[in-house]
């Protein structure tokens, strides 16, 4: 098990950059009128949902590391921004105060249980139409990994193989699914080409 506040502690820097994933743009320029209320999972340092409260968003964010949302909050109190902030495992989160439309899963990458957990949540806390948004290293990433040294886990269960989710996630209707090369720049943690598979989904 990584041990995350130490992996974000050993940086002076956003360990994964200011720069949302291009999943979020898809939803700012596809979706805006569906989101409501934005729950973005394993949201670490904030890149994902300081680029949807500046679009206009409101957003909860849970991420299990006290290191990177504290780094999130400083980062968000000198943007003047408000994000609310939970501290939590997001393959168990919180009882939520806010309904919430739309939910997000970047590069949140963790073992099958965990995901099975967190999408059974998910399912649960989303209203029917609403929608899921996932991107993340997808199952090439080791041999990516290997030759470009662009990041990612080295155990091929916790990547995202869209057949795979697919089979997890039978109550969403998939509206958009792609396994793709991309070249990435999101700080020291992920740069160079890598296979990133971006889905969106909708609960039926």
């Amino acid at each position: 098990m990584v041990d995350w506040n130490a992996k974000y502690g050993a940086v002076d820097t956003l360990l994964y950059g200011e720069k949302p994933s291009d999943i979020i743009n898809k939803a700012k320029s596809e979706y805006a009128d569906r989101l409501g209320h934005v729950l973005c999972l394993g949201d670490g340092e904030g890149r994902q949902s300081r680029a949807l409260v500046r679009s206009g968003f409101s957003v909860t964010a849970i991420d299990i590391s006290a290191v990177a949302t504290n780094r999130a909050l400083k980062r968000d109190k000198e943007d003047e921004l408000v994000i609310k902030r939970l501290i939590y495992d997001v393959s168990k989160p919180p009882p939520l105060q806010t309904e919430i439309g739309s939910c997000f899963i970047c590069y949140l990458h963790f073992s099958i249980t965990e995901r099975q957990s967190c999408f059974r949540w998910v399912k649960n806390t989303l209203p029917t139409g609403g929608l899921l948004f996932i991107e993340g290293f997808g199952p090439e990433q080791p041999t990516f990994n290997a030759k470009y040294n662009s990041g990612g886990p080295g155990k091929v269960e916790l990547l995202y193989d869209p057949k795979i989710l697919q089979y997890e996630l039978p109550d969403f209707t998939i509206h958009h699914s792609l396994c793709i090369e991309a070249m990435l720049d999101d700080g020291p943690g992920h740069q160079g080409l890598a296979n990133i598979t971006q889905m969106v989904l909708e609960k039926k």
